[in-house]
């Protein structure tokens, strides 16, 4: 059983590294050329050329498109943002080639790669830092809220970098595997969003590129934090040692359910509370799908993994709480931030920032716990006779 369910694992991993290698590659010019015009004027835009094959010049850069809104601004902070992106898309090929090197074995260039990974990741997100700060705030609908997600990611993926670096130096392979994960996760946040208002525009026609921006802000909000705890728990090489902690009873995947399930219905009934301003971009619907999703994901992994090894149904229980807890998360934080947001602000931003907390937090302290069980203790001072 360990061995069929250790290969299961690395074809899991297999495949999870080809669907990132693939959009990576893809996303690779369309980072390094999202910066040319404002360098050399009439250089190619790689990405407004597809939207507009896809959705049309109005949307690809149009009003209400990014082009418009950020176009000026992205020109004037042509080196910082250059400094961002061209870093941003090394650190996710060499995310991969860490991916690889650490399937392989291969330690010795995993740990040089590593210490490359840990500056470009600082490099890119510190540029980002400078132009948040520098750059002046948008005017449209969920500006400020978005503007807080990027805080947020920026922030989370230079800490979840420095958390994978330190444990790492530790020996702490299994927060090293979670925290570096993670970084990868928020990394591919800048490829997936592009790929999703590219491919909202002909789903959507009725909206405009910042609408579709927003919605695959909250989409993503929950699936980077999600994905890479399922991806952390589905490629779990099997324990050496039997798991000795007792099962958790049954009802606790029920009570878990119903938790999750009232809040994504507060959530909703929040939402039809709203001004009309957000009336027709069904917002909260790309917040509660994710949520659903991976509430039926985690109930299914944790009855099979009764009868397997591998994660075991305690641990994807723990990922199904703090998914479960997210709709909360995102009710406390739009409860607080419309007093300073404004009541569409404000829901928003508890949209694109809140669910990924509890996600994070319950997985850190699940693998801070497996670390802790797996540390070797000192041993006992010797007593006074012992010394004699």
């Amino acid at each position: 059983m360990p061995s069929s369910s250790a290969s299961r694992a690395e074809r899991t991993a297999a495949i999870a590294l080809g669907v990132s290698a693939v959009l990576v590659v893809l996303y690779l010019p369309v980072a390094v050329s999202a910066t040319w015009y404002a360098f050399t004027p009439g250089a190619p835009h790689l990405l407004d050329g597809l939207n507009s094959a896809l959705s049309g010049h109005r949307y690809a850069t149009g009003p209400g498109s990014v082009s418009a809104v950020r176009g000026i601004d992205y020109a004037e902070h042509r080196w910082t943002m250059l400094v961002h992106t061209t870093l941003g898309a090394v650190s996710l090929g060499l995310a991969l080639a860490l991916t690889a090197t650490a399937r392989r074995r291969r330690w010795v260039a995993h740990r040089r790669l590593g210490r490359l990974f840990w500056w470009t990741v600082a490099g890119s997100m510190s540029a980002a830092i400078v132009f948040l700060l520098l750059a002046p705030p948008e005017h449209f609908v969920g500006a400020r809220a978005f503007r807080l997600q990027l805080w947020e990611l920026a922030a989370g993926t230079l800490g979840a970098a420095h958390f994978a670096r330190r444990a790492g130096r530790r020996r702490d392979v299994r927060s090293h595997r979670w925290w570096a994960l993670l970084t990868f996760a928020f990394l591919l946040t800048a490829p997936l969003l592009r790929l999703l208002w590219t491919v909202l525009g002909p789903v959507f026609p009725a909206h405009d590129m910042l609408t579709n921006l927003e919605v695959g802000s909250v989409l993503l909000a929950v699936v980077a934090p999600a994905g890479a705890g399922t991806a952390y728990l589905a490629t779990q090489q099997p324990s050496p040692a039997p798991h000795t902690r007792p099962a958790p009873p049954r009802a606790a995947c029920a009570v878990l359910t119903m938790l999750g399930a009232t809040g994504l219905a507060l959530i909703v009934r929040a939402y039809a509370e709203l001004p009309g301003a957000a009336a027709a971009s069904a917002y909260p619907w790309f917040a509660v799908a994710p949520v659903a999703a991976w509430i039926l994901l985690c109930q299914t992994m944790a009855r099979r993994a009764r009868r397997r090894e591998g994660a075991t149904e305690r641990q994807w229980l723990t990922l199904l709480a703090g998914v479960a807890l997210s709709p909360w998360s995102v009710l406390l934080v739009d409860a607080a931030g419309r007093h300073w947001l404004g009541p569409v602000d404000g829901y928003l931003a508890a949209l694109m920032v809140a669910p990924g907390v509890p996600i994070t937090a319950a997985m850190a302290t699940l693998v801070s716990a497996a670390a802790a069980r797996e540390s070797p203790r000192p041993a006992p001072a010797p007593g006074p006779r012992a010394r004699r």
